[in-house]
């Protein structure tokens, strides 16, 4: 490609402050964007912490795309020109980070390109995802500006402004980003708009018209099936679950197109709460039990209480290798797992026991911080951690009724500790 000249301007010296940096910087880089083909917008995101709570200094979209997690196909940050011309490996080590970033909200890319420049020189790095770790290839820090030649001529760019000119004048596919992805999987268009959270075995997102795709992991794309066939056969059964709009999995990716979008509770259970989801688990225990049931779990939309997360249920009675919560998990599932059980035998006893020891949770949260320092194969510490709490006789009533599957006689002691 022919290089264009766009610099109009030397840049910031060392003494200046870091705003003439970026000031400097976002200015010339729209209008190199501008004469490489228009591919980009360039975003100021430096009081953005939209990248999982980072806020790299410039953000590149695709013209015409609004900035979220899923449309940035590569993020730059600016430094102040130091007097040793050299990056430090802190700098390095951050810019790295935004990139990382990149690729974990955007689970279908695998790679990214990400610079580092202090207006000076510049710096590129490429991230590739793999299997079990993410590999990393960078240029050295060359120069990216070139002075003044005689009667105000520009001497030929720099290695590091033609490498920019490339970057700029690269489709964003080439990039490795990809917009397409959910849209072409569901039969709706889906345009995901920001990342609610990141679990164990999935990825979930809240999509521009406010529902959710939950993506599975790729150890973990079976439980997209189990999760929707679990779902669909409460569908007519309770209101407190989510409901399935649409899925899509193969032997590569799984996903599900879910709503409504719930949000976390914003205090303790209330009893309202706590009733609407004894009514729901006395009409799942018929089948299923839940098997992770904790805070996380909880949320509230517009029509109340919502239990989500279904991909660990498994029918009641039935042995089945350990998964779903720990920390939350009765007495009677740690003890198989202390024990060294393969197969754990789960009843609706563990689910009302992890809701009460939810719900203790979210009324002490300050209390059972301490919870969750304990490893999570910390199976007796957590057993000892919850037999303190049992003692309490308020939560040793709640505790005996959950054991015994008595549903109202659990709301009724839960009524004798919570006001109205």
């Amino acid at each position: 490609m022919r290089h264009v000249e766009a610099w109009t301007k030397d840049p910031p010296r060392s003494k200046e402050h870091e705003a003439s940096y970026q000031s400097f910087f976002f200015e010339q880089l729209q209008l190199l964007c501008t004469k490489t083909g228009d591919k980009y917008d360039v975003v100021q995101t430096h009081k953005k912490p939209y990248l999982d709570g980072r806020k790299p200094d410039i953000s590149l979209v695709p013209k015409g795309c609004s900035l979220s997690i899923t449309t940035v196909a590569s993020v730059g940050e600016l430094k102040t020109h130091g007097s040793t011309g050299e990056f430090t490996p802190s700098e390095q080590g951050e810019i790295l980070t935004f990139g990382e970033r990149i690729l974990k909200m955007q689970p279908f890319r695998s790679t990214v390109t990400v610079f580092l420049t202090d207006c000076h020189k510049i710096q590129f790095f490429r991230i590739d995802r793999r299997a079990d770790t993410n590999s990393y290839t960078w240029t050295d820090a060359v120069p990216f500006f070139t002075r003044s030649g005689t009667r105000g001529r520009r001497r030929n760019p720099a290695n590091g402004y033609k490498w920019l000119c490339i970057l700029l004048s690269t489709d964003a596919s080439a990039l490795g980003l990809d917009l397409e992805t959910p849209r072409c999987r569901f039969g709706t268009q889906v345009t995901l708009v920001s990342l609610l959270g990141i679990g164990a075995t999935s990825m979930v997102y809240q999509t521009q018209d406010e529902r959710v795709v939950k993506i599975l992991k790729p150890d973990y794309i079976s439980l997209a099936e189990h999760e929707q066939k679990v779902l669909q056969s409460l569908a007519g059964v309770t209101r407190r679950v989510p409901r399935v709009v649409d899925s899509f999995h193969d032997s590569t990716r799984g996903m599900l197109l879910l709503e409504p979008l719930g949000k976390p509770l914003p205090g303790c259970l209330s009893r309202n709460n706590f009733r609407a989801l004894l009514k729901a688990l006395k009409k799942l225990h018929h089948s299923w039990v839940h098997r992770d049931i904790r805070p996380d779990n909880l949320l509230t939309c517009e029509d109340g209480i919502l239990l989500i997360d279904f991909g660990f249920a498994t029918a009641v009675d039935n042995p089945s290798l350990f998964s779903g919560t720990v920390h939350y998990a009765s007495d009677a599932v740690l003890q198989q797992l202390v024990q060294g059980t393969l197969e754990v035998v789960y009843t609706p006893a563990d689910d009302l026991v992890s809701l009460v020891r939810s719900a203790i949770a979210l009324l002490f949260p300050a209390f059972t911080k301490q919870l969750h320092h304990i490893p999570s194969d910390g199976f007796a510490d957590i057993q000892e951690y919850w037999r303190a709490i049992a003692d309490m006789a308020p939560w040793a009533a709640c505790m005996d009724a959950a054991i015994r599957v008595d549903y109202n006689s659990l709301y009724e002691c839960f009524c004798a500790i919570i006001p109205d």
